[in-house]
């Protein structure tokens, strides 16, 4: 059982994976219980590990939604929960209201590669990603089915 420290980190992590977005609902509500009822957190822990695991701004941009929607952050310091300003502050202010709305409707893509650009990825992975994708767009990806294939004898005799 992972302790309430990892928890939330593991809450926040799974949230920025999901974009914030629908899938990413049950995981905040996990973190809201851990908050309320799990043990006071150690905040400089929990900020070491979104530090050392380069996911400091999701941290910030979960705890900023869970303030917006009126939820108590425990004794977190007030630098991470601050609102953002900028570009990922209007991103994230349509997530919050998204939250509170429970998301009325389905959000287009633009919108989730906006997010992930703006709250859910470092700039560089946000661009890998969205590099990853145009490609697929023209190459077709097939998986690994070479390395998978059964029914060329030559693939059972590799080593891996």
């Amino acid at each position: 059982m992972p302790s309430d420290d990892h928890s939330l980190i593991l809450c926040v992590t799974n949230v920025a994976k999901d974009k914030f977005n629908i899938p990413s609902v049950g995981k905040v509500i996990d973190a809201i219980m851990v908050l309320k009822f799990g043990r006071p957190l150690d905040w400089d822990r929990v900020s070491g590990l979104a530090r050392d695991g380069g996911f400091q701004l999701h941290l910030k941009v979960f705890l900023v939604l869970l303030a917006g929607l009126g939820v108590a952050v425990g004794d977190a310091p007030r630098h991470l929960y601050e609102p953002l300003g900028g570009l990922r502050g209007v991103a994230l202010r349509q997530v919050i209201a998204d939250f509170r709305t429970y998301f009325p409707q389905e959000l287009p893509m633009t919108i989730l590669l906006w997010c992930e650009m703006t709250i859910c990825a470092e700039p560089f992975v946000a661009v890998h990603n969205t590099g990853l994708r145009l490609k697929g767009l023209f190459w077709a990806m097939d998986g690994n089915s070479e390395i998978c294939s059964f029914d060329d004898k030559s693939s059972a005799d590799r080593q891996f």
